[in-house]
């Protein structure tokens, strides 16, 4: 494994680099490459002007922080900017290049695979593009990543949890970034869960068209509206169901927008992988009584 990201890594096209200092290579164990996110390189780079590369295919991910000064990318034909407290996610698999616009520009990039990296990637990259904000809480996690790969035996463990800890932090600084129009939407819903309402009528409320709004509103929120909604009413339900007064099911499908007891025993079990029963006895066991309701 080792021995052929080396060779990957050594085909890049790399000019204007001043001065490298490691750690360079990591080799994940059998367990990490099987099971969890997995780092196979990080170096950290000084860069004249002239320092440029083009990446051809190698079937992993990279991020680059960029320390001192700026760098110019372009991914799939999209050009931009990454200066000082910036960093840039890219998938190794598809084209790109970048280049140093200053001299004296520090990177650094880690190299990674494995787990559900391409999972993330398209959802960070689809949603707010390659580019993300290295605030102080991703600086933190950044440097606790740095300095266990400069330990003689880096854990990989830790550096995997590190690398989901990354992505829940670059996730959550686009948390409360929703458009207008959103967070229109999402009040809307959280008000009228419990009704009869539809797509149509949301995208009406917020003055955009079904399929514009559909488009904006899972970019922005990572759902398509009918899956939100969904999930709303089924959180709420979730709370009923565990609630000490012991609504019946046909009480919480009429609380939670559902048709009626059958329809949401199918839904809940669709989405939750038990029915509401079986849910509810798995947190109070034997100390209730089933529900009024047989799940349908």
């Amino acid at each position: 494994m080792k021995e052929i990201i080396r060779k990957g890594i050594e085909k890049y096209n790399e000019r204007g680099v001043v001065s490298r200092t490691g750690p360079s290579f990591h080799t994940p164990s059998e367990f990490a490459l099987k099971n969890l996110y997995y780092i196979v390189w990080s170096d950290q780079y000084v860069c004249s002007r002239e320092y440029h590369a083009t990446h051809d295919h190698l079937d992993n991910y990279s991020i680059i922080q960029v320390l001192e000064g700026a760098m110019e990318f372009i991914v799939e034909g999209e050009v931009f900017v990454a200066e000082k407290n910036e960093a840039v996610i890219l998938n190794f698999d598809q084209e790109h290049y970048y280049r140093s616009l200053t001299d004296d520009m520090v990177k650094w990039e880690v190299i990674f695979n494995g787990s559900a990296s391409g999972a993330y990637y398209e959802l960070l990259t689809e949603t707010w593009g390659n580019k993300f904000t290295v605030d102080s809480r991703a600086s933190a996690v950044l440097n606790m990543m740095r300095e266990e790969l400069r330990e003689p035996l880096p854990q990989d463990h830790k550096l995997s949890y590190l690398l989901q800890l990354l992505f829940c932090t670059i996730l959550d600084q686009h948390k409360g970034g929703f458009s207008p129009e959103i967070k229109k939407a999402i009040q809307y819903m959280y008000d009228r869960y419990s009704q009869d309402i539809q797509i149509n009528e949301i995208a009406d409320y917020v003055s955009l068209s079904r399929s514009y709004f559909s488009k904006l509103f899972s970019r922005e929120t990572g759902y398509a509206p009918r899956e939100y909604l969904q999930n709303l009413r089924i959180r709420m339900a979730q709370d009923m169901l565990l609630s000490e007064t012991g609504y019946s099911l046909s009480a919480i499908a009429e609380n939670c927008g559902f048709a009626n007891a059958s329809h949401f025993c199918k839904v809940f079990k669709k989405r939750t992988g038990k029915s509401p029963n079986v849910f509810r006895k798995s947190f109070f066991s034997s100390r209730r009584p089933d529900f009024k309701d047989a799940d349908a």
